[in-house]
């Protein structure tokens, strides 16, 4: 009897036993799961897409999820799985009313798959961060660190909450970058748009918040050093080059008596603003009597010969551009529009196709290779779109301010000469980002508005030229960016544009009214109105021809 008593204490105590091996094995299980689980979903501020052998695509994300621009060709070397392939099947939809998806599910969860991928590209990985990245401007640290830092920057921009308003990204990110290494030629445009995803490729320039800081310091910091301007800093031998007591740089434009230079150029710039354009230096009004100018200023303004009771225009210092090496930053106009001004048929994606094609087959060298597919991941290509969008905008914003030192003067020169061959010439005023960036620079607008008004409608025989050099200009394009046209027909809805972009650029440089308005203003006045409803009357004129289908008809 006692043994039988001993044998079923020894099966309970053994049962209990086993019962909490059971329990702590659980245990320490759930806490392994939800270790990976909150590794897993832990947010990301970095995704990289890729097929299989291919240098991944890196793409960077704002805290809010946005998109943030990098050159549009900037690729790492690192190698991984089907990881595009991941992405796309997580998040290939649009969100609530239209609006993009959220895409933090899609990259939560598929960064895991990166890490494992295939041995070689786990191991090119971890040499790319050991040697950290070798992008031009870019010196030590790890691609970690490199991330950990865009968030940082990222932060204080939403922070200061005064972005320039980026274009609006639809569908998910796994669309973007599916569709910059694959799109299908119709895949960018959206009718006689282009496609939100093609403007995301359009790289950024100056944005709102920068450029407001710079503009809020040019009332107030003392100009450290000033120095004549050259033909590489700042043109007219008359200007000067200056720098502020923190560093930045900047043109002085000095055009007394004719301060209507000033003007135009403050009013370009905040009708470029208007337009949320990045790409037009910030302007900004000083007068050189006031104390900025005082310690160290005095003796080069009496050296230049500036009167010190007159006011200068203050343009930022655009260092993306390489003013010394001008063949690198040149601009030319682009085959298609050339194509338009001979044969009076304006670009549109009917007519695009055969160009892009042979854009993607040129080589290195310029010559045709091989027929190769129409993808943005083809540097020739990519740069023939993103340069076809830029200059778009630049047409319409050069119709407005009437500027004809860009490619009007261009148009007078070969139409006198009877020698079309000058418009393959380099572009006045208009330069490329450094490292062959694809970002245009519009720069010296001075003439714009009231210089380039009364030269249009103050001379009769040679401003009805420039009337026609604009008007030819305007309809080589039926394909425009959609945020920009939506701003144009905000600002023709008013009843009074031109009294509304004064008050726009005078309520933000209160300088503009302390020099007095000339009898330029009247054309300005007058003629503004009538140019802006020349533009909106074009881009209804390309709605009606059927662009998206290719209908365009000779006029």
């Amino acid at each position: 009897m006692w043994t039988c008593r001993i044998y079923q204490l020894c099966r309970i105590k053994t049962s209990i036993l086993g019962a909490l091996c059971l329990m702590t094995c659980a245990v320490f299980l759930l806490l392994a799961l939800g270790d990976e689980f909150a590794r897993y979903t832990r947010p990301r501020h970095g995704i990289m897409s890729s097929s299989p052998g291919v240098g991944l695509t890196a793409l960077t994300f704002d805290t809010d999820n946005k998109l943030r621009s990098r050159h549009p060709l900037e690729q790492s070397n690192v190698t991984g799985g089907d990881f595009l392939a991941l992405i796309r099947s997580h998040n290939t939809g649009k969100g609530k009313h239209g609006a993009p998806a959220d895409t933090s599910s899609s990259f939560r969860w598929a960064l895991p798959d990166l890490k494992r991928s295939s041995s070689e590209g786990r191991e090119e990985l971890n040499q790319r961060e050991r040697k950290g990245n070798s992008r031009p401007g870019v010196k030590n640290g790890s691609l970690r660190a490199q991330r950990n830092t865009v968030s940082k920057e990222s932060q204080q921009k939403v922070a200061n909450a005064t972005f320039l308003r980026q274009p609006k990204q639809t569908g998910s990110v796994a669309q973007v970058t599916e569709f910059r290494s694959s799109a299908s030629f119709d895949e960018l445009f959206s009718g006689i748009y282009w496609s939100d995803a093609v403007e995301t490729l359009v790289p950024k320039g100056v944005g709102q918040y920068e450029a407001d800081q710079w503009i809020k310091k040019c009332g107030h910091l003392n100009i450290k050093h000033l120095e004549p301007a050259t033909e590489e800093r700042c043109g007219r031998q008359k200007n000067g080059f200056a720098t502020f007591g923190d560093g930045s740089k900047m043109c002085v434009r000095y055009r007394a008596p004719s301060n209507r230079f000033i003007q135009g150029e403050v009013l370009s710039y905040w009708l470029s603003r208007y337009m949320e354009l990045d790409n037009v230096p910030p302007v900004a009004i000083s007068a050189l009597n006031s104390s900025q100018w005082q310690t160290h200023g005095e003796m080069m303004i009496s050296h230049l010969n500036w009167s010190p009771d007159e006011y200068v225009g203050l343009s930022m210092w655009i260092e993306d551009i390489d003013n010394t090496h001008y063949k690198t930053s040149r601009v030319f106009m682009p085959e298609p529009i050339l194509k338009a001004l001979k044969t009076n048929v304006p670009v549109s994606r009917h007519n695009l196709q055969s160009f892009l094609q042979r854009s993607a087959n040129t080589d290195a060298t310029g010559e045709q290779g091989r027929v190769r597919p129409m993808s943005l991941s083809n540097k020739k290509m990519l740069d023939a779109v993103l340069a076809l969008v830029q200059w778009g905008t630049m047409i319409l914003f050069d119709y407005l301010t009437g500027n004809y030192d860009r490619v009007s003067s261009m148009l007078d020169g070969a139409d006198k000469d009877k020698n079309p061959e000058i418009l393959q010439e380099p572009i006045r005023n208009l330069r490329r980002s450094k490292y062959g960036g694809a970002k245009l620079w519009m720069v010296d607008n001075e003439s714009g508005f009231l210089e380039a008004y009364d030269l249009m409608y103050g001379q009769l025989d040679n401003g009805r030229r420039y009337v026609k050099f604009h008007e030819q200009m305007l309809q080589t394009m039926c394909l425009f960016q959609k945020n920009v046209t939506s701003k144009l027909e905000e600002l023709h809805n008013m009843a009074q544009p031109e009294e509304f972009l004064k008050n726009f650029a005078a309520g933000r440089d209160r300088l503009l009214l302390k020099i007095e308005e000339s009898e330029s203003f009247d054309s300005f006045n007058t003629k503004f109105t009538k140019r802006l409803n020349s533009v909106i009357q074009w881009i209804r004129y390309c709605h009606r021809l059927k662009v998206n289908s290719g209908d365009i008809i000779p006029s």
